[in-house]
């Protein structure tokens, strides 16, 4: 089981969601989609911000393209368009995989 971390950026508040099932980000290979369904605790608001103002936000299905010749960043399709992250930080987001 794995329960995700939401901050609401307007109000402030956090909720605890139950999301069994549900994996990081970093841990889906090249070709594997997912819905974004929450965050762990580890991530400061600024940085869930950071990542919703990417496209990285509840319900966005993100895909996972390919990696970097060294093995990181990964390149993500999200909201029509690509973009590199190390993986270091896409294991703070959690998908529920298609």
């Amino acid at each position: 089981m794995t329960i995700a971390t939401r901050v609401r950026p307007t109000g402030g508040s956090v909720d605890r969601v139950d999301h069994t099932g549900t994996r990081p980000l970093a841990e889906l290979r090249p070709g594997q989609s997912g819905v974004i369904v929450g965050w762990n605790a580890v991530l400061d608001r600024s940085s869930v911000r950071r990542f919703e103002d990417l496209g990285f936000a509840d319900g966005a299905e993100v895909t996972v393209l390919r990696r970097a010749p060294l093995g990181d960043p990964f390149v993500y399709g999200i909201a029509g368009y690509e973009i590199a992250i190390r993986r270091e930080h896409t294991r703070h987001l959690l998908v529920a995989p298609q």
